[in-house]
């Protein structure tokens, strides 16, 4: 019976041809020293570097530029294409009467660009007199989120 120590470096020196062997088997896609042209291993890019803005020259090439910038913005925030509109279904309620002006709630509801509708409130400021302009705050809100952007609004 062979010993411990036997055993171990019979198991060492066979792992070993083993080893040599299926390296030296091993199929090659390119030749030594050639990597494939792939972007993904090239040192990786950062914002630390130079990039100067390049003017286009003539209004074609801003035109071109706009609309590749403007669908670039459209799909990074998900509305490429272009969610379907849906209906808005206003809900006005609160109504305050103070002198010199009214104000009520209202909520819109928006198109959909996540699982959760988004909603638009606001609250119109109307001028009892007809042909003073009124004003409205407007407050955008998506699903369970707090206030995300307020415009005041005068038409």
């Amino acid at each position: 019976m062979l010993t411990r120590s036997a055993l171990l470096s019979l198991t060492a020196v066979l792992g070993l041809m083993a080893s040599s062997s299926v390296t030296a088997a091993t199929p090659r896609v390119f030749p030594e020293g050639q990597r494939p042209d792939d972007s993904r291993l090239a040192p990786q890019k950062d914002l630390n570097g130079y990039f100067p803005f390049e003017v286009p020259a003539t209004r074609k090439e801003w035109e071109v530029r706009k609309r590749e910038l403007k669908q670039r913005i459209l799909v990074s925030t998900g509305l490429w294409p272009m969610p379907q509109r849906t209906p808005m279904k206003p809900v006005i309620f609160g109504k305050v009467t103070r002198p010199g002006f009214t104000v009520e709630r209202c909520i819109l509801r928006v198109f959909r660009v996540t699982l959760s509708p988004a909603c638009c409130s606001g609250r119109p400021g109307r001028p009892p007199v007809e042909n003073t302009r009124p004003s409205c705050v407007l407050t955008g809100m998506a699903g369970d989120c707090r206030i995300t952007a307020s415009v005041r609004w005068t038409p």
